[in-house]
Order: C-alpha cells, then sequence, then structure tokens
C-alpha cells in the first residue's frame, strides 16, 4: 500500500488499463505517451533521486512530479515566501528554472508538514508499475 502511496505522489495521474479477450499475444503494443518516456524508467527515477541529493544535499523534498521527458521537484527552502521552490528537471542532474508558487492553489503553501524521503522510493517498482499501465481500458485505476 505504501509504495501506490508514493507512486500517487510521483505520477499523479489515473492510469487506465486494457485487459481484453481480443488482445493477441506478440501483436504489437502501440507507444502510450503516458507510460513511456525517460523518467518513467527505474534509470530515471533513481537519476532524479541521486541528482536531488547532490543538489540539495537530501532526498527529502514535497513531491516530485515526472512526466514523459522531465520532472518538476518541489524542494523545501526556508528562504522561500512559500517555503519551497519549484525546480524543472531534465534527465542528466539539471535542475533549472526555480519557481516559487503562491497563491490558493493546491501544493502552492510549501508546508514542511508533507514531504517524502526519495531515498524511500523502491525505483524498479515504481517503474514497473507504471510500465505495466496502458491506456484503453473501461476500468480506470488510480496510483
Amino acid at each position: 500500500m505504501a509504495i501506490l502511496a508514493v507512486v500517487a505522489l510521483l505520477v499523479g495521474v489515473v492510469v487506465v488499463t486494457r485487459a481484453s479477450s481480443d488482445d493477441e499475444a506478440g501483436a504489437p503494443v502501440p507507444s502510450d505517451p503516458l507510460v513511456e518516456g525517460a523518467m518513467f524508467t527505474a534509470g530515471g527515477i533513481r537519476g532524479i533521486i541521486e541528482a536531488t541529493r547532490q543538489r540539495f544535499g537530501t532526498t527529502v523534498v514535497q513531491g516530485v512530479h515526472l512526466y514523459r521527458d522531465d520532472a518538476v521537484l518541489h524542494v523545501l527552502d526556508p528562504k522561500s515566501p512559500t517555503g519551497a521552490v519549484h525546480y524543472d528537471f531534465s534527465p542528466g542532474g539539471e535542475f533549472h528554472n526555480p519557481q516559487v508558487y503562491s497563491g490558493l492553489s493546491v501544493n502552492s503553501t510549501g508546508s514542511p508538514d508533507v514531504v517524502v524521503d526519495l531515498a524511500d522510493v523502491d525505483a524498479d517498482s515504481v517503474a514497473d508499475l507504471i510500465a505495466s499501465a496502458r491506456l484503453g481500458s473501461a476500468s480506470a485505476q488510480p496510483l
């Protein structure tokens, strides 16, 4: 159950899967942009964890949003007027475009009470779960 909470935090999407009797074994499966991409692999997830440790000296963050080819990391920062800074992340370890959000939107307050330690994330399990999801099902399964 804990891994599902981490996946929900990391991915923040509802994934739709398909299990159909008319799926042919061995038939090519079309590319699915929701579950395929550099950041959705175990290597991509481990890459952002290690880059976070190297850049910020910790793996405890407010959260991370994974996208196909990049990510957004929410880092606690006491110097920020909101308590946090959001960084865009590119594979290879580059953090750029720091932003401070304010206002009434969810996750704009920088609350230090809501954190996750990325070192506790099982990158292989998360990547396997993401890879097992496919679009096109009648049943949506929240991660």
